[in-house]
């Protein structure tokens, strides 16, 4: 199946509305919340979004990092999500990939929502304010 069959055929089992494809890319808000884009490269199927806005200040910048690092690994067994600072240096990204050769409507599901999941993870770290105190790391199963 072609990526853009793929697209549209998820769209509709979903009841996504018509997709929005610009740039060579589909644009999707998922959870009314997840704005993130999907494309095609490579023979690899891209998911991409913006987390947030890295705080201005050096000091709260660097907390800020430190502790989505500390999230980062507690989750590296169990999400593939990759969290990234965008090439304009300003905003945190979040990155999955998955092979194209084989992506079905199941696979491509799967993916989004581990997207999804992985995004709201790294959200909350982001909206918590960074001054209290914190337990220690957590391994997830």
């Amino acid at each position: 199946m072609s990526f853009k069959n793929l697209m549209h055929s998820f769209a509709r089992q979903n009841n996504l509305e018509e997709l929005d494809f610009r740039d060579n890319k589909y644009h999707l808000v998922l959870d009314d919340l997840v704005r993130l884009t999907c494309f095609q490269a490579n023979g690899e199927c891209y998911f991409h979004g913006i987390l947030a806005p890295l705080p201005k200040d050096p000091s709260t910048r660097e907390d800020l990092l430190v502790r989505l690092l500390k999230t980062s690994l507690a989750l590296m067994q169990s999400q593939r999500v990759i969290l990234c600072i965008e090439p304009d240096g300003l905003n945190l990204g979040l990155y999955l990939t998955r092979p194209l050769q084989g992506l079905d409507e199941t696979m491509l599901t799967t993916a989004l929502v581990e997207y999804v999941n992985g995004f709201e993870i790294f959200k909350k770290e982001v909206d918590r304010d960074g001054s209290q105190h914190h337990p220690g790391l957590m391994m997830l199963p």
